[in-house]
């Protein structure tokens, strides 16, 4: 069989791949391309009934495909893989990862019950959004993961951050080299996290920075929502929150007056920076979520009646088994910014018929993208 072949790219996968059909059939996938894109492509691995192909020559490009402002996108070794959806008109992008929630919802099983699923808020900015984000550096070179997953990608400047990161970045870049940056033991590189509320001189190596949401204006739609749903329900409840960070959503749900508001989270560093915020009948635990062991150490859990979380993309692996231990449960609120974990969550829940999924609210967070984020709600 030819290693290069021609076809028409039909779809995207759920990934943000391109979707192409080799003449005999096979399906392959391929980054860097847009449905309607029709090209030379290259088979460069193989799997049992399907495969991976590269873009060797576009003969015609999609009505969608734009010219990618950055310099250093790209899809090779030595090209930033952050922003592999820039080859794309911005409505096209949400169109996509619009289709994407409808189908991976009804592949779940989730879309029966005449559940509503809303239409994507669109992020205002396209560029310009982020607040934060993660260098990589071996003391000589700055900048991101490279296509190809083990190298850096070298940058001088990069277009969807803030105004203040976008200088925090040149002035990280003046201080090249540096010895102290360089990566330790087996490590590629090192890391340097920056966001809005630090500048150049309080960025350190390998040291994570406290979770925060990466688009400001999204965020704020994001609270609106939660408020907006919650101030439907009866404030005689009890709300225990999972994940709750420092708080974003917490500030929300203290204002609406609920009976208690019961916060869980695992980083204590985190916990501090909520308990600052001295909120309105919020009282916080820093414990392993996860841990099944660590709920009955919890006072009042048993009486919640709402159940709020916005869980990491590995999601919340025993959330049935915390839903079956509250009895008063009658309202869940999920946030999710990993559309396979959302569905492999919800399913578990859904799964007996004493729960359904409601609501979904999809949300652009991250233009330029495959990634979607979800708001939800499941009711008894």
């Amino acid at each position: 069989m030819s290693l290069e072949f021609e076809a028409n790219v039909r779809d995207l996968s759920h990934k943000g791949l391109g979707v192409v059909d080799h003449p005999n059939g096979k399906v392959y996938f391929v980054e860097g391309v847009w449905p309607g894109d029709i090209a030379v492509f290259k088979i460069i691995s193989e799997k049992k009934n399907f495969g991976f192909a590269k873009l060797v020559q576009l003969k015609k490009e999609s009505f969608f495909r734009v010219s990618a402002r950055c310099p250093h996108q790209g899809f090779e070794s030595g090209k930033c893989g952050g922003c592999s959806w820039m080859i794309a008109d911005y409505l096209a992008q949400v169109h996509y990862k619009q289709k994407r929630v409808m189908q991976q919802l009804s592949r779940a099983g989730l879309l029966d019950n005449n559940v509503v699923v809303n239409p994507m808020i669109h992020s205002e900015q396209k560029t310009g959004y982020r607040n934060r984000a993660q260098f990589k550096t071996d003391g000589s070179v700055l900048g991101y993961v490279s296509s190809d997953n083990q190298s850096i990608a070298k940058i001088n400047d990069c277009l969807i951050l803030t105004k203040k990161n976008r200088d925090t970045l040149t002035k990280l870049l003046k201080k090249l080299p540096n010895k102290k940056w360089k990566a330790i033991h087996k490590e590629n590189w090192s890391t340097l996290d920056i966001d809005e509320d630090i500048n150049v001189n309080q960025v350190l190596v390998n040291k994570r920075s406290s979770f925060q949401q990466a688009n400001y204006r999204q965020n704020q739609n994001m609270k609106r929502w939660v408020y907006e749903k919650l101030s439907k329900l009866d404030k005689k409840q009890s709300v225990t929150e999972l994940f709750s960070g420092s708080g974003n959503f917490t500030q929300e749900i203290s204002k609406l007056d609920f009976k208690s508001v019961i916060a869980l989270e695992g980083s204590k560093v985190c916990v501090d920076k909520l308990n600052k915020k001295s909120l309105k009948n919020v009282t916080s635990h820093c414990i392993d979520i996860n841990n099944e062991k660590r709920w009955s150490k919890i006072e009042n859990l048993d009486g919640t009646g709402i159940l709020f979380l916005d869980p990491p993309r590995e999601g919340f692996e025993q959330i049935d088994s915390f839903v079956a231990k509250q009895k008063s449960l009658s309202t869940i609120i999920y946030i999710s910014c990993n559309l396979d974990t959302f569905c492999k969550d919800v399913k578990s829940i859904c799964g007996n018929d004493k729960w359904k999924l409601s609501e979904v609210q999809p949300i652009d967070m991250f233009p330029q993208t495959p990634h979607v984020e979800l708001m939800s709600v499941i009711v008894k």
